[in-house]
């Protein structure tokens, strides 16, 4: 009997009872059971890992920790929950900026300004930009004559955003949840999160109070497509047979597939032209963040998805704070961002510019990738929006990740394609002034001063204009020099030195034959249990030496 636990790691989701076996084909099949006490079969097959494809990330608007609504450019502006994206035809960003609720605009250049409504004001009005009143919007999309859609979630209603800079309500009824459909204010919507529009007008929308997905015509019809209102699950099927639970995102392909984020069953479902809704990646109740195929891949509540011209999606999966890519076929990477997999972390995160699992996020939410492949990032509980850049492949390398005070190290890059260079200590102990010896070349040195943990950034751009922001960790510990001429534990040409030692330390004996030398020779390494450890230099012959016992714990 195998153990899916031996299989999938401890973050995949909670397995804590498996009964497998493997079929003619090679797949394990079997039954497991979540924390949330529901069995689930599963079928998995074995296959290559997907290739790494890591992303730099930099922060395109607001300022992280610091929630406002100032209009201005780049970090100087200020945006609070920032929800959904959606960029146009000519790279404006469109931004449901919940916490103030209004409509925020970026200009490719970086400014942000006020579309529509007043911060700090919300309510239901329609009128003209500076006129109408929205709350709490989550979802936006804009098409390619220039109107803007808004899922006014807190109003339960869609409303739209004209050329002209008129603000009506599409669709619903505003403080009026339901489920109904039918046009114009005769429909009701429960909490809509996610919108989008596909190429014939039509707006789709993600009703995460109701579990269902609901589409409106351009004339204002609504119509409940998939899922059926009040019942949540995961069933796959046909549009009336599939069940939902909290769908969040919706996105729509050219050929006019549509792709939902179901938050609450932490998985991605597809729905085809042909009426059936299947799960692309993912597996339902089972939270998790981990790469693979399909149903291999772990989610925990996706939020935001966008879909590129290629057919590649892109998912902010925002309790594991991590930015993912899904192809075509279903396979799922990550591409910026680090999972931690603790529930009463997730609203904290971290923030910060980076590459691949350098970049941190807290609840990222809209996501939306342009023409050009950029893909931007609404971070919200960080209060700003991010945005990919090209990346190179320069990652900073040290010739030893664990160190002692006073040792020299050697930083570098590998592969150096880069040609410029800016490196930095982000973290370092308290009460350490080292520094390093340049911060704009290639290859500089440091020497540590205090024993703990430093945390170096490395900055580079290559001569195409690529970035990367990759960080490496340095592991200094304290060490004990013992500095003696023979003495009388030198015996027979042999020198000794008993310890009582530690568990999870290690013990050098270094020698110099004189105290000019630059460099300490090695002679033993010894692994602490916590007993008396003897450390031998067998060939202490000669007029003198000199010993230390450098001590690292881990």
């Amino acid at each position: 009997m195998l153990d899916l636990n031996d299989l999938i790691p401890e973050t995949a989701g909670f397995v804590v009872e498996v009964a497998t076996s493997i079929n003619e084909s090679g797949q394990i099949v079997g039954i497991g059971q979540s924390i949330y006490g529901y069995y689930h079969a599963f079928l998995l097959t074995p296959c290559s890992p997907s290739p790494a494809e890591e992303v730099t990330f930099i922060t395109l608007a607001g300022a992280a920790g610091l929630p406002g609504a100032i209009d201005g450019k780049g970090t100087q502006a200020r945006l609070y929950a920032p929800c959904g994206l959606s960029v146009d035809g000519v790279h404006n960003l469109y931004v449901a900026d919940m916490g103030n609720h209004t409509i925020r605009k970026i200009s490719p250049g970086g400014e942000v300004v006020l579309l529509a409504g007043l911060a700090g004001q919300s309510g239901h009005a329609d009128g003209l930009v500076g006129e109408a009143r929205f709350n709490s919007p989550e979802g936006i999309a804009a098409n390619s004559g220039g109107s803007v859609y808004v899922a006014d979630s807190a109003n339960h209603t869609i409303r739209k955003i004209s050329p002209a800079g008129v603000v009506t309500t599409l669709a619903g009824l505003a403080e009026s949840p339901g489920s109904l459909d039918g046009t114009g204010s005769e429909a009701r919507f429960n909490n809509p999160k996610g919108i989008a529009v596909d190429g014939s007008g039509f707006v789709w929308v993600a009703d995460f109070g109701n579990h269902t997905i609901r589409k409106i015509s351009p004339e204002g019809k609504v119509t409940t497509l998939a899922g059926k209102a009040g019942e949540f699950g995961s069933t796959d099927g046909s549009l009336a047979e599939v069940r939902f639970y909290g769908p969040y995102g919706v996105a729509v392909d050219k050929t006019g597939n549509a792709y939902v984020t179901d938050s609450g069953n932490s998985i991605l479902r597809k729905i085809s032209t042909n009426g059936l809704v299947a799960t692309l990646a993912g597996w339902p109740g089972i939270p998790g963040s981990i790469d693979g195929p399909g149903r291999a891949a772990r989610f925990w509540f996706p939020a935001g998805i966008a879909v590129d011209d290629l057919g590649n999606l892109y998912v902010s999966d925002s309790m594991a704070g991590v930015i993912r890519k899904v192809f075509p076929d279903g396979r799922v990477i990550t591409l910026a961002g680090a999972p931690h997999m603790k529930p009463a972390d997730f609203s904290d995160n971290g923030n910060g510019d980076g590459t691949g699992g350098s970049a941190r996020f807290t609840w990222p939410y809209g996501i939306a990738v342009d023409q050009n492949g950029d893909i931007m990032v609404a971070d919200s509980l960080n209060h700003t929006v991010r945005r990919s850049l090209p990346t190179c492949p320069d990652k900073p390398v040290i010739d030893a990740k664990r160190s002692a005070v006073g040792a020299h190290r050697q930083l570098d890059i590998d592969p150096p394609t880069a040609t410029s260079w800016l490196w930095s200590i982000v973290r370092r102990p308290n009460g350490s002034t080292a520094e390093l010896s340049s911060a704009n070349v290639r290859n500089p040195t440091f020497i540590p001063d205090v024993a703990d943990v430093y945390v170096f950034q490395l900055c580079a751009t290559n001569t195409d204009g690529a970035v990367c922001i990759r960080r490496l960790e340095l592991k200094v510990s304290g060490s004990t020099a013992i500095m003696a001429t023979p003495h009388p534990e030198l015996r027979e040409g042999r020198f000794t030195l008993s310890l009582v030692t530690t568990s999870f330390s290690t013990y050098v004996l270094e020698r110099k034959n004189s105290l000019s030398e630059t460099n300490w020779t090695t002679i033993v390494t010894l692994s602490g249990d916590g007993t008396v450890k003897t450390l031998t230099d067998a060939m202490a012959d000669g007029p003198q030496r000199f010993y230390r016992v450098r001590v690292e714990s881990w």
